[in-house]
């Protein structure tokens, strides 16, 4: 395991996916704060531009990962998915079930990443399975 690595994709992906989610919670609290609705399409496109960014994360990080592409992403992902219950769960109060929803969300980020980090590699001797 390339630990150094990992540590860096998984603040990366902390980084990435904040980014991702900042102008959505923006638009929603501008618009509660002039006392009207958000718009409907809000979280919809907050979970596309959050499930985008997680994927690329998990993109890179395969990429760049010569061995064992799946346990990596996979660790990278279970280690986000832990570190965030506390920020989550215990700082910002998100229900335990969202945050375990959110877990399958970096499952699927797994599994859409690691082929495509795979497809990208400079050498093009990755197989996906």
């Amino acid at each position: 395991m390339n630990w150094r690595r990992l540590v860096t994709f998984v603040l990366v992906f902390f980084v990435a996916t904040a980014a991702a989610a900042f102008p959505f919670g923006f638009i929603r609290g501008f618009s509660l704060a002039r006392h009207q609705a958000p718009p409907s399409w809000l979280p919809i496109g907050q979970a596309i531009a959050v499930m985008t960014a997680g994927v690329l994360v998990m993109a890179l990080l395969v990429r760049r990962q010569s061995t064992r592409p799946w346990t990596h992403a996979g660790f990278m992902g279970l280690s986000a998915g832990i570190l965030s219950y506390p920020i989550n769960v215990l700082w910002l109060g998100v229900p335990v079930s969202v945050w375990l929803g959110s877990l399958l969300a970096i499952c699927v980020m797994i599994v859409l990443g690691v082929p495509l980090g795979l497809l990208f590699r400079p050498d093009k001797s990755g197989t996906i399975l």
